[in-house]
């Protein structure tokens, strides 16, 4: 994926210009830390939302007969994007007309980014420093809307390339991030890149991973037809549920995606199941996925699709 996001930057800076609406997101409006209190990790007891009388615990009403699904956002909290991704998603709804509970994996403070990333961000980004640190108000709120907090590292390195004590000490400090926002989190995170450690280090043994299918919502320029033909694919491809791996996007040109119509999509013309986001579930389905296969060659061939279907479009117009 490294080798595709430094072609999808470069190719970026000289793609044709995004009208400025894809740069506008909702505005952060309900900010604020919980009143609960902030022991150290190894005093907390992990706190799932109770999703309990609600979808999401792995059975379907009887008169759907699609596989279910469950959302969850990585790379998080930016304010405006963020925002705008939490806005829609308090608009989703599941088969009982409940407002659907998502996953949001966060980093603590991202240091993964390339220099042309930080160039494009410059000129077009809105958040200039990602992460749980920077922004803690939005773990707070994302709390209280009862959506689920998963870790996603601390800096966001892959995992699978690191010793022992260095991913402990990335699992731990984002963890900590979190409790210091007055968040309490349950012991799950999910790998950058999905790319897992060959092996927990002790201090991890209580943790649980979730994995998931990616929807190929970072490919540049993407748009919603191809990212919600690809969540059809994985659902139909994964056990039940599945667990769709969006991102948030920090207000990228070209990567504000309209989450909700995707989502209505698979519910309305393919009669897939919305489910809450359910750790258990999570963990259990996860268990059951295989490692995650190089997708590179496969991303370089839809952006060069995606690509081209979007110079036709705009040439015909």
């Amino acid at each position: 994926m490294r080798i595709v996001r430094v072609v999808a930057f470069v190719a970026l800076i000289g793609a044709a210009t995004v009208p400025s609406g894809c740069r506008q997101g909702a505005r952060e409006t309900a900010a604020g830390s919980l009143s609960c209190s902030t022991p150290g990790p190894s005093a907390v007891t992990p706190a799932v939302p109770d999703n309990s009388g609600l979808a999401g615990t792995g059975t379907a009403p009887a008169e759907v007969k699609g596989k279910e699904f469950m959302i969850t956002f990585d790379d998080g909290p930016c304010p405006e994007s963020t925002a705008y991704i939490l806005e829609q998603v308090s608009r989703m709804k599941k088969a009982d007309g409940t407002p659907v509970k998502a996953g949001f994996f966060l980093v603590g403070q991202d240091k993964s980014r390339t220099s042309v990333h930080d160039i494009w961000q410059s000129k077009y980004g809105t958040c200039p420093e990602p992460g749980v640190t920077s922004h803690p108000d939005l773990v707070g709120r994302i709390a209280r809307e009862g959506h689920v907090i998963g870790i996603h590292t601390q800096h966001h390195p892959d995992l699978s390339e690191l010793e022992p004590a260095d991913i402990e000490r990335e699992i731990l400090d984002c963890y900590q991030a979190i409790l210091d926002a007055g968040v309490t989190a349950p012991k799950v995170f999910r790998s950058p890149h999905m790319h897992d450690p060959k092996s927990l280090p002790p201090a991890l043994a209580d943790w649980k991973i979730v994995r998931g299918e990616l929807t190929k919502d970072y490919l540049p320029l993407t748009t919603e037809e191809h990212v919600a033909d690809t969540c059809r694919k994985v659902i139909e491809a994964a056990g039940s549920p599945a667990i769709l791996a969006f991102h948030d996007f920090r207000g990228l040109p070209g990567h504000r995606l309209d989450f909700r119509k995707i989502v209505n999509e698979l519910v309305e013309q393919d009669h897939f199941v919305l489910a809450d986001f359910d750790v258990a579930a999570a963990v259990a389905a996860s268990e059951k996925q295989g490692p995650p296969k190089s997708r590179s060659l496969e991303d370089i061939t839809d952006m060069t699709r995606i690509w081209r279907q979007r110079l036709s479009t705009t040439l015909a117009q």
